[in-house]
């Protein structure tokens, strides 16, 4: 009997190892509902994956469509990436901009305001670091601005006359197609009334002067100004010039002597008092 037990438990646990074969011959296989994962780059903010297919219905992975490399799902993921800085004074990833280095510090130096003239740029008060060029117009650094705008422009070259060609400010000749209004002034004698001068040319807007009609002897009209001679006597005690006639040696003193009248005669002439 106790045989006879053990036999049919035999074919019991035969029959069942039959139909646990079946069922796993049947389950391996079934028909995969297989879908495909196209691969995805990782970034500092997401994971990525490899391409990879897998059945919706026993969620069997494969990395080939012949559904043959079976991995583990976990194994289909990109770990993301590193956040990056162009430089390391940046607070922002750059590639997705968020605040991830909150410990960045910048090496920051400051610019005096500059004013602008006809030859160079000029520029506002600011602050900027020198690692990375960020730019701020204040120290606390909470207005930002760049490098390109803290610069003002240089200013326009400025003239006395329309017709100067050299900058009042700078000196230089910065106006080449200006234009002088010349006239010709002919040389005059000096007087002892009246100055003279030499032949000259000067423009009748700005003053300038030449000695020359080419333009190239330059001066200046009190340069061209010969002073009015000195006044002239015929004597030292004369009071006025001898060549304009004015009273102009008031000092001058006559050394005088006095003759007494005397009658003329039949050969001697005669004279009234004089002195």
């Amino acid at each position: 009997m106790k045989r006879k037990i053990q036999l049919l438990l035999c074919v019991i646990a035969m029959m069942a190892l039959c139909l646990t074969s079946c069922f796993l011959f049947e389950n391996d296989e079934h028909e995969h509902s297989i879908e495909h994962v196209e691969a995805k780059a990782a970034t500092c903010t997401q994971v990525g994956n490899i391409e990879y297919w897998y059945c919706t219905e026993c969620e069997i992975v494969c990395t080939d469509s012949a559904f043959t490399q079976q991995i583990e799902l976990a194994n289909t993921v990109v770990n993301k990436l590193a956040h990056e800085y162009t430089n390391t004074c940046d607070a922002h990833c750059k590639n997705c901009g968020e605040l991830t280095n909150e410990n960045a510090a910048h090496t920051v130096e400051h610019v005096e305001a500059k004013a602008a003239t006809c030859t160079e740029n000029g520029n506002v008060e600011y602050w900027y670091c020198t690692v990375c060029g960020s730019a701020w117009t204040d120290e606390a650094k909470t207005q930002v601005t760049n490098l390109k705008n803290v610069v003002i422009p240089e200013t326009d070259h400025e003239y006395l006359n329309a017709c100067d060609a050299h900058c009042m400010h700078c000196g230089e000749l910065t106006n080449e197609s200006a234009s002088h209004t010349v006239e010709h002034v002919e040389a005059k004698a000096a007087t002892c009334t009246e100055n003279g001068n030499v032949e000259y040319w000067y423009c009748t807007v700005c003053g300038s002067a030449w000695t020359d009609e080419a333009k190239t002897q330059v001066t200046n009209l009190r340069s061209v100004v010969v002073p009015a001679t000195d006044h002239e006597y015929l004597n030292s005690c004369d009071a006025h010039c001898m060549h304009c006639g004015e009273l102009t040696n008031e000092n001058a003193s006559h050394t005088v002597e006095h003759v007494e009248a005397k009658a003329a005669t039949c050969t001697e002439n005669g004279n009234v008092e004089y002195w």
